[in-house]
């Protein structure tokens, strides 16, 4: 509806048109009294007349207005993400000089430990290496032939205190005899436990949590004074190696989850919390063929756990379903990891010297699809896919292995 040049009073006599009080006039030809309608009034240059405009076109033009943002920014999305990416990548290639720079690595005797301690002291590090083996101090060394002088091994059982105490002392020791710095501290000891979660003896619950979480937050604790730097300077790095499993809740791995969970939670606290100069990152890697994948271990392991159960336990589940799981659960794990354990390796060394490091690092083919995606859905979702996806463990030649007694005696 168009009218002529008038005031806003006698566009306010019209009280009886069902219309929002919106008028769109050239400002300079409306005459406004406090006793005029209050309108809200959008200023058209080349126009000199007044045009009421109905609500409901309004809200349309608006809506209109939304749509079409939104489309310009779904069209526009993959070149803001290319973009992201690119300067993503620029930042993350950027790294710290690592000559000369001390790392505290434990668990070295064998997989991504050893691998790491071995790396960091051929690109210039000095590595004080715990290792649990007696023989691993001396073949750690023979690693790296000519740069044995970098590379301080040390025994250390993180499940004894008095172990940790002489680890902890000899890193103050050769720090200070040697006027250095502690640059990073690599949380890498840990033992894997697998089973039911009735399977598990309480003296296993107390070791894998001793190894896993209660020694790697004392000596994280420990460690922060040492990595703490003036804050005009790069401060130092801690860095703990997680697992999907503290994400998920895989079945046969409650207690191991269990004890990754927890040091997850811990080190993200201590990562907002601090009030020194060191930053903390975690490393959730997914299943990778180590050592500590050997079919022959896993199965130990399960046995082991098996056999330190209860006696009515045993009898419940029966030993065919055991074998059957075990043998299907071994093969399974083993087929569906990962070949390359050097990328936690690298992932480890730019969380320890990249100049803008992640928080989180999601490592390995299902860590970084699957277990990523899954960790973000709902829960009844996790259980359905987790209790599928675990079904071909309970099958035998026969059909499906059933526990002999679910319901007890």
């Amino acid at each position: 509806m168009k009218i002529g040049q008038m005031s806003l009073s006698e566009v306010s006599i019209r009280s009886g048109l069902l219309w929002e009080d919106v008028l769109i006039a050239d400002m300079k030809r409306v005459n406004l009294r406090p006793d005029d309608t209050k309108l809200r009034c959008m200023w058209r240059a080349a126009s000199h007349v007044a045009e009421l405009v109905p609500k409901r076109d309004y809200r349309k033009w608006r809506l209109m207005n939304i749509v079409e943002c939104i489309g310009w920014l779904l069209l526009s999305s993959p070149f803001i993400l290319f973009v992201y990416n690119r300067i993503k990548l620029y930042l993350e290639t950027s790294f710290y000089d690592k000559q000369g720079k001390v790392i505290v690595i434990t668990g070295c005797d064998s997989g991504f430990g050893r691998d790491t301690a071995t790396k960091l002291v051929k690109e210039g590090c000095i590595v004080i290496a715990g290792c649990f083996l007696h023989e691993s101090l001396t073949s750690l060394k023979d690693d790296v032939g000519s740069l044995a002088h970098s590379m301080q091994t040390i025994k250390l059982d993180l499940s004894d205190d008095d172990s940790v105490d002489e680890f902890v002392a000899y890193i103050k020791k050769f720090l200070k005899d040697n006027n250095l710095n502690l640059h990073g501290l690599v949380n890498n000891a840990g033992i894997f436990a697998a089973g039911a979660s009735e399977w598990i003896s309480k003296e296993t619950m107390r070791r894998v949590f001793a190894v896993n979480t209660i020694a790697p937050m004392d000596l994280s604790n420990r460690m922060a004074p040492l990595l703490h730097r003036p804050f005009n300077q790069p401060g130092g790095r801690m860095v703990s190696i997680s697992s999907v499993s503290a994400l998920v809740h895989g079945p046969m791995l409650s207690l191991y989850g269990a004890s990754k969970a927890a040091m997850d939670n811990f080190q993200s606290a201590m990562r907002v919390e601090t009030q020194r100069n060191f930053s903390v990152h975690l490393i959730l890697p997914g299943g990778f063929k180590t050592p500590l994948l050997r079919p022959d271990l896993l199965r130990r392991n399960l046995q082991s756990h098996w056999d330190s159960s209860p006696e009515n336990v045993r009898r419940d589940y029966g030993e065919t379903f055991f074998r059957t799981f075990a043998n299907n659960w071994t093969t399974g794990v083993v087929k569906f990891a990962d070949n390359d354990p050097s990328k936690v390796v690298e992932t480890i060394a730019h969380a320890l010297f990249a100049v803008y490091p992640r928080d989180r690092y999601y490592t390995g083919n299902d860590a970084r699809t699957i277990f990523s995606i899954l960790s973000f859905a709902p829960t009844w979702f996790q259980d359905k896919f987790l209790r599928f996806a675990n079904a071909r463990f309970f099958k035998s030649e026969n059909g499906r292995v059933q526990m002999e007694r679910p319901g007890g005696e």
